[in-house]
Formats: structure tokens, C-alpha cells, sequence
């Protein structure tokens, strides 16, 4: 019995980890990191199947330390039940902790969440785009310009929001972020309201970035 136990053991090592079990040891031994890293090769199957449950686990682990690395796949999967069963309202809260703590991916998710009513959650727009705001002054954040560029679109169309300065403020920050599809549409507000001299400068931008649109305007007004 103790060989078949030893057995398994020795296997449960080699699948989980291949021939780096330092991690395992280290995580059972209570370091975060290897816990947070333990965690992550199960939610994303690196070389083992995918075992939404030990990720879970060990995700968990790292949350109830109060280390805010944890907080925002906990909630996660907390609201979408992976590995545990499904509570909206605890997956909240975890997406709040790590959200008022500078969570980029917590903010953004609680805005969709608020915003379009995810989950069973009542809409709550307003709240949705406070989030996003939150999550648009990450400026170092990798894609933060499109979140900029998506909260424009919101101020300008969504009536029950609708702010025209902050339609405009959140796409110039998009496109000094260097969002080409907000380049090219800044160029089209300076164009409207005739100042060519900003239109052609974003017009440009927009064109050097790659946007199609912006290109062929170009051509059309024959910019020298």
C-alpha cells in the first residue's frame, strides 16, 4: 500500500511539473510565487491538462494572503465557475480588492461587467464607466488606448452617458496613445470644425500608423 502511495506520488510530480518539482515542493511549502506559478500551469494546462480546480486552489491561496497578484483570477473564476462553484457575488468582491488595488485586468472586467450587466449583474452604467476610466489612466498599460477609444465611442453615443467633452477628451488621449483609428477620427473632428492645420497633423499620424481610412483621405485632399 505504502509503495502503491509513493507511486503516485512520484507520478503526481512528473505530470504536474515534468522534472522541475521544486515548484510544487516550494508552493506546499507556502511560497507565493511558486503557488501563483503552480497556479497558472493548471488554469493554462503548461504541459499538464488543464485542472481548473487545483488552479483554483492555489490561486486561492495566494488571494486569502491578501497578495493582490490573486484577486483578479479568483474573481474571475469565481464568476464564471471555474474550479469552484459559480458565486457572482464573492467573485465581486475579489474583482473589487483587486481593482482599488490597481488591477488593470480587475477594472476593465468590472466595467464590462457593470456596464453591459454580465453575469446576472443589474446595469449599471455609470459604474461600468467609472470603471473604465479607473483602468484608462493606466497609460503604461498594453491596449489601455482602446479602452481610451471604446470609453469616446460611450460618451458620444450612449445616451445615457452622453458627454460630449469627455468624448473628446478620452480620443485625444487615445490617439496621442497612438491609436490609429482615433487619429484618424480626431482628424475628421479638426476637419469638421475647420482647423486644418490639427486635422492634417492627426490625418498624418493616423496614416503612419497604418489606418487604411486615413490613407485614403489623404489622397483625396491631396495633403502637400
Amino acid at each position: 500500500m505504502k509503495k502503491a502511495i509513493t507511486l503516485i506520488l512520484i507520478l503526481s510530480f512528473n505530470i504536474v511539473l515534468g522534472q522541475d518539482k521544486e515548484i510544487l515542493v516550494k508552493a506546499q511549502k507556502g511560497d507565493v510565487d511558486a503557488q501563483l506559478q503552480l497556479a497558472g500551469i493548471y488554469y493554462y494546462g503548461k504541459g499538464v491538462d488543464i485542472d481548473y480546480k487545483k488552479a483554483f486552489y492555489w490561486s486561492n491561496k495566494v488571494a486569502e494572503q491578501n497578495n493582490v497578484a490573486a484577486f483578479f483570477n479568483v474573481g474571475k473564476m469565481y464568476l464564471l465557475g471555474e474550479g469552484t462553484q459559480k458565486n457572482t457575488e464573492k467573485g465581486l468582491y475579489w474583482l473589487k480588492k483587486g481593482a482599488e488595488r490597481g488591477d488593470y485586468l480587475a477594472q476593465l472586467m468590472l466595467g464590462d461587467i457593470y456596464y453591459d450587466g454580465l453575469g446576472g449583474v443589474k446595469i449599471d452604467k455609470k459604474r461600468g464607466v467609472f470603471w473604465f476610466e479607473i483602468a484608462s489612466e493606466q497609460f503604461f498599460e498594453k491596449g489601455v488606448s482602446e479602452i481610451q477609444l471604446k470609453l469616446s465611442f460611450i460618451y458620444d453615443t450612449d445616451k445615457d452617458v452622453l458627454d460630449e467633452d469627455k468624448a473628446i477628451y478620452w480620443l485625444k488621449k487615445s490617439a496621442e496613445n497612438g491609436n490609429a483609428k482615433a487619429q484618424f477620427y480626431l482628424a475628421l473632428m479638426y476637419f469638421e470644425i475647420e482647423d486644418y492645420k490639427k486635422g492634417e497633423f492627426w490625418l498624418r499620424k493616423a496614416c503612419n500608423n497604418g489606418s487604411e481610412k486615413a490613407k485614403k483621405l489623404y489622397k483625396t485632399i491631396q495633403i502637400d
